[in-house]
């Protein structure tokens, strides 16, 4: 029994408090931004209303979506590790952006005026 309690005894030492926690992840950031309407050949019609917007990292997609836009909403937003990314409306638009931990960073994708 008391060879039992010893072992028990080394085990509960062994595991004590010189351990290192473990690491955290970095908190994310939040990337938002204006996406550009494009209308035309008429006033009411828009002919990317709901466009894919790509985040690049190091040249690689990261994440892509859908987002509307049209007059009543434009904008696209991510949840992103930090770090420097590309945003892009493939064809139309991109932009650089610095995505800092739990800061939000503003990058519009603007476009010249499509007809």
């Amino acid at each position: 029994m008391r060879r039992v309690a010893g072992v028990l005894l080394v085990l509960a030492v062994g595991c004590g408090s010189d351990a290192s926690p473990p690491a955290r992840a970095p908190r994310a950031g939040t990337l938002v931004g204006d996406i550009p309407r494009c209308y035309g050949p008429g006033p009411d019609l828009n002919l990317r209303p709901t466009p894919a917007v790509e985040v690049r990292r190091d040249g690689a997609v990261v994440t892509s979506a859908t987002f509307r836009a049209d007059d009543d909403e434009h904008t696209y937003r991510f949840e992103l590790e930090p770090g420097d990314y590309e945003v892009r409306l493939p064809g139309v638009a991109s932009a650089p952006a610095t995505v800092r931990s739990g800061e939000t960073t503003t990058a519009d994708l603007t476009a010249p005026p499509c007809v």
